[in-house]
């Protein structure tokens, strides 16, 4: 609720150490995420529309079903993570894998 009535103000985390923070349904729009560390974190449902996440370290986390569109994955670690029915600029994604930069 607190984005809801603060939209003008950024999250910035950015080279913050987030592994294995439970971040399901998360507003991070436009959240800047660059150099953070989401080892195995969950962002299930997580809007993250926008976010750049240019070289964080996504590696093992959980994008179920998360809004990646607009999401800036420059030098971005996705490896084995899960994107099982995220959307990213260019449909859903459906299976596991590393999106492309973007």
């Amino acid at each position: 609720l607190w984005r809801e009535d603060n939209p003008e103000i950024i999250p910035d985390f950015r080279g913050a150490d987030l592994r294995g923070c439970m971040l399901t349904g998360a507003n991070l729009r436009n959240a800047q995420l660059q150099n953070a560390n989401l080892h195995a974190a969950s962002m299930m449902q997580a809007d993250l529309r926008g976010a750049d996440l240019s070289n964080a370290n996504c590696s093992e986390a959980d994008f179920i079903a998360a809004n990646l569109t607009g999401a800036i994955t420059t030098d971005t670690n996705f490896h084995e993570a899960d994107f099982t029915g995220a959307r990213k600029d260019d449909g859903i994604l459906s299976n596991n894998g590393s999106l492309p930069p973007g």
